[in-house]
């Protein structure tokens, strides 16, 4: 699975905290889980995992193993929400985080 384009439409994102942590993340309405890329994952200390994996695909049928969930915190515009965020290998999509 390879989220890169989006058939010419503009990308929505928006500013948002997560466990206090300041991210940009691609806004896309039409999905239905919370994705983070593995190496972002890292990077901000690797929060403790749910090791229940998750095989996801895309429109094309390409299907992609998520390495866990992890449940976070996520202020947006004040308000604040709990959310469960996907992990998913570096090179399954562009964008660090997906909301």
């Amino acid at each position: 699975m390879q989220i890169k384009k989006a058939c010419g439409l503009k990308r929505i994102f928006k500013h948002v905290e997560v466990n206090g942590v300041p991210r940009k993340a691609l806004i896309d309405t039409g999905s239905n889980l919370n994705l983070i890329r593995s190496d972002e994952y890292f990077r901000r200390g690797a929060p403790k995992v749910n090791s229940n994996k998750t095989t996801l695909s895309d429109l094309g049928g390409a299907e992609v193993l998520t390495l866990g969930s992890i449940k976070v915190e996520m202020d947006i515009d004040n308000h604040k929400y709990t959310a469960v965020v996907h992990i998913v290998p570096e090179q399954a999509m562009e964008m660090k985080f997906l909301l």
